[in-house]
């Protein structure tokens, strides 16, 4: 069986399943979480970020944080920034790219990023009036996945619930970006509440295409589908964080697009993370 029939055959088979079986509430247990280096996506906490980038990463090192992924540069320059966060203790293994940079100056943006010392370059978010042609956009990622390789970095997509009920020739449209891209170009920042949302049990998902996720993003859903935080909702995490360690995921995020406390979020999430097995 070919790898585009295969991942058809995969992904039809969450179809098939309609939505998610069942989100089973889960309890604490002890033990060590099998990522030992928790990462925060600045997302997050950007309205501090913007206002105070250094002063938020800061913060977000001494809540207990490894690594951060950032969503820009926050006005300042790539070596800098790489000074700073090494002197913080931090890593900065990921950061996000706007289409419009991907598509106007992915050189320049690829460059900044290099000049940071990443290894992951994500494309983050397509607004919805560059949806109308996925096999063209899924088409130019190769080409992305290539410049970003010839500076030492993987382009990464993150998915939303979109992905999942968008449909391209009566298919998922992550058909369309798994089955018109390389893996050796294109990997997948795997969100798992967006996932669940559209009503694909994320692990199902990650079992069947564990192969193309290299990054997690980490966040609840409650039982009426609104976002929490990790550990306050109905998602299985030692499921999930399981499943992520067995399939190769290499980081993790924790993110929650719309916190009414944000640095409260990524505190409670991290203390809980660090519980879970």
């Amino acid at each position: 069986m070919s790898a585009m029939c295969s991942r058809r055959g995969m992904l039809k088979g969450v179809m098939g399943l309609g939505l998610m079986a069942s989100f089973a509430p889960m309890s604490l247990r002890a033990g060590t979480v099998p990522f030992p280096h928790i990462g925060a996506q600045v997302y997050t906490v950007r309205e501090a970020y913007a206002a105070d980038p250094l002063g938020t990463l800061k913060r977000l090192k001494a809540i207990g944080y490894d690594e951060v992924e950032l969503t820009g540069l926050g006005g300042i320059a790539p070596k800098v920034l790489r000074q700073a966060v090494s002197d913080m203790g931090l890593k900065v293994p990921s950061m996000h790219i706007g289409l419009h940079d991907w598509r106007d100056r992915p050189e320049a943006a690829l460059d900044e990023a290099a000049e940071l010392g990443v290894r992951y370059v994500v494309l983050a978010w397509v607004e919805e009036a560059d949806r109308g042609d996925w096999k063209a956009l899924s088409d130019a990622m190769n080409p992305w996945g290539e410049l970003a390789k010839a500076r030492g970095l993987r382009f990464a997509y993150h998915n939303h619930d979109f992905e999942f009920t968008q449909k391209v020739d009566n298919e998922p449209v992550l058909h369309t970006i798994l089955n018109r891209t390389s893996a050796d170009l294109v990997t997948l920042e795997f969100d798992v509440y967006w996932s669940a949302f559209a009503g694909y049990d994320p692990l199902y998902v990650m079992t069947h295409h564990g192969d193309r996720i290299e990054l997690l993003h980490l966040k609840d859903m409650a039982a009426d589908k609104k976002m929490a935080d990790v550990g306050a909702g109905t998602l299985d995490f030692p499921a999930i964080l399981k499943q992520a360690k067995a399939s190769g995921v290499k980081h993790v995020f924790v993110e929650r697009d719309d916190a009414s406390d944000p640095f409260a979020t990524v505190e409670s999430t991290l203390r809980y993370l660090r519980t879970v097995v």
